[in-house]
């Protein structure tokens, strides 16, 4: 398997759900939260997928024709949705509530721009954007320096045909809006 594959799976959204929110519970004193959210925005609609990609109505497990995104965005946005009915429920730490709205919006824009512009933004690097900048702002700034994973998945991205060079950066300034808009909401602002 060359390179630039292994790369795009290791670097998909779900793995990065699942990464981003069992760091910050964990970082947040609040482990189990951050594992059952990551496990609800990651594997779980990671299986729904398959099953979508067995069924014939998603052609692959990325999602890759632009036309059959919406059922992928709508099984993402209810298993987001789980997610924070998870966190509502046993009063979460800041540091998660700001992913998950963060993961939110961004899901939310992402969905939008896809069934309006018909413009396919890279999900994988607006989910790796979005977890690398609320990591350095809720544990440490050093976390800034996970960034360097954005650029190696936006290359895979590009190098095995799944997106042009605008549809990864739209997918990295759509992880960055995302954040501080979350972070405006979450401060009241």
């Amino acid at each position: 398997m060359r390179t630039e594959k292994i790369v795009s799976e290791v670097g998909a959204p779900w793995v990065g759900n699942v990464v981003g929110f069992a760091v910050i519970g964990a970082a947040s004193a609040a482990p189990w939260q951050g594992a059952l959210v990551g496990m609800l925005t990651g594997p779980v609609p990671m299986i729904a997928i398959l099953w979508m990609v067995r069924r014939g109505s998603v052609v692959d497990h990325h999602a890759s024709r632009l036309d059959q995104r919406n059922v992928v965005f709508a099984v993402l946005l209810a298993c987001t949705a789980a997610g924070g009915t998870v966190l509502s429920g046993e009063g979460a730490r800041t540091g998660l509530w700001l992913l998950w709205v963060a993961a939110l919006y961004a899901l939310v824009m992402l969905w939008a721009v896809t069934a309006l512009a018909r413009f396919k933004i890279s999900v994988h690097v607006a989910v790796w954007t979005t977890h690398v900048i609320v990591l350095a702002m809720v544990i440490s700034p050093w976390w800034g320096l996970s960034a360097m994973v954005v650029p190696i998945v936006a290359w895979a991205r590009v190098k095995v045909g799944a997106h042009t060079r605008s549809e990864v950066i739209a997918g990295a300034v759509c992880g960055l809006m995302s954040v501080g808009a979350a972070a405006v909401a979450l401060s009241g602002g």
